[in-house]
């Protein structure tokens, strides 16, 4: 079994789990949202980290709330927060930040 497969029902959750727009409905479901969305984006075009890097952590952190019990429902409403902690986990192990800039 590859890492793919064996990640795949994980995966199966968390792209049913992903924030849909609907017509007059906001993607983000607060300022920080958009920002962590928008910093990551821009991390990885400017070439500090790869996407597979942070894609990696973000299935891992969704694999989490999974293993922790949460429902479909539960995951789509912590999605970002999924988001956030892969990017600091990303930021740390590229050296980008520390983690005592991170509990700021």
């Amino acid at each position: 079994m590859n890492q793919l497969d064996r990640h795949s029902p994980v995966v199966a959750t968390a792209i049913q789990s992903i924030p849909t727009v609907e017509q007059g409905s906001p993607l983000f479901g607060a300022p920080w949202q958009a920002k962590v969305f928008a910093l990551v984006v821009s991390l990885v075009e400017t070439g500090q980290f790869e996407w597979v890097d942070f894609q990696q952590h973000l299935v891992e952190e969704v694999e989490c709330t999974t293993i922790a019990g949460a429902t479909a429902e539960e995951i789509s409403e912590q999605y970002f927060e999924c988001w956030l902690r892969a990017a600091e986990r990303v930021l740390e192990n590229e050296a980008l930040v520390v983690e005592s800039d991170l509990r700021r």
